[in-house]
């Protein structure tokens, strides 16, 4: 199980703008059923699904008396590294263990598209924003399952999230600049609620070198 590779962090912060348009289709689980660990070697692993929330896997780790510093999100899957004992306890508490061909199927379908989101320091903000305009994954398809690294604005660290693709469309920027209500509106569904269309626009474009008249892709989004 290749759980130690280069940073998810780096993958995120190069593939930002790259296409992708896998989309993984996982079975659902809200029981500890939902929750595995793979073979005791020098240690074990406690996972889930792509599918699964990751506070399901947070709160069975708790339930377990975990330390926050097991949690690792280096590799394709985000998980928690286990002691034999502690491995014993997951199993005793109803994680399932997967063979070495079922660690193989989840790393495959942790391998989703990256995509990189900041949300305002304002915690509100953090449950409105469900818009993210970029320069790539045109060919992106709803109900895609994508790998979001989610960063508060102005602090360094960086939570690995699943989000569901809702919806897909191409439209220039400047689109948001010609209507302002529109323009208005979508600043904050992108997570900036204090600015305008014609604002953002400005940002992004500085951001990413581009005019107003470049088509982006917009895509709407919820957390799984």
């Amino acid at each position: 199980m290749q759980l130690q590779q280069r940073s998810l962090f780096d993958e995120i912060e190069t593939q930002v703008i790259e296409t992708g348009n896998r989309a993984t289709v996982v079975s659902e689980s809200r029981t500890a059923a939902s929750v595995y660990v793979d073979a005791y070697k020098v240690s074990s692993h406690l996972f889930v699904t792509p599918e699964t929330p990751l506070d399901v896997l947070h709160s069975f780790a708790e339930s377990i008396n975990l330390p926050g510093s097991a949690y690792k999100t280096k590799g394709a899957i985000p998980h928690y590294e286990l002691t034999k004992r502690q491995r014993d306890k997951a199993i005793a508490q109803g994680a399932m263990h997967c063979d070495e061909a079922g660690v193989e199927a989840m790393t495959q379908a942790w391998r989703l598209p990256p995509i990189y989101i900041t949300l305002s320091i304002d915690p509100i903000i953090r449950i409105q924003k469900d818009v993210r305009r970029t320069l790539g994954f045109r060919d992106l398809q709803p109900g895609a399952l994508m790998k979001a690294g989610v960063r508060i604005e102005g602090q360094l660290s960086i939570a690995i999230k699943v989000i569901r693709v809702d919806s897909v469309r191409s439209e220039p920027l400047s689109k948001m600049i010609h209507d302002p209500e529109y323009g208005q509106l979508e600043a904050t569904r992108e997570g900036y609620p204090r600015m305008t269309g014609e604002q953002f626009v400005k940002c992004f474009c500085k951001k990413y070198k581009v005019v107003p008249a470049t088509p982006v892709t917009r895509i709407v989004f919820r957390y799984v």
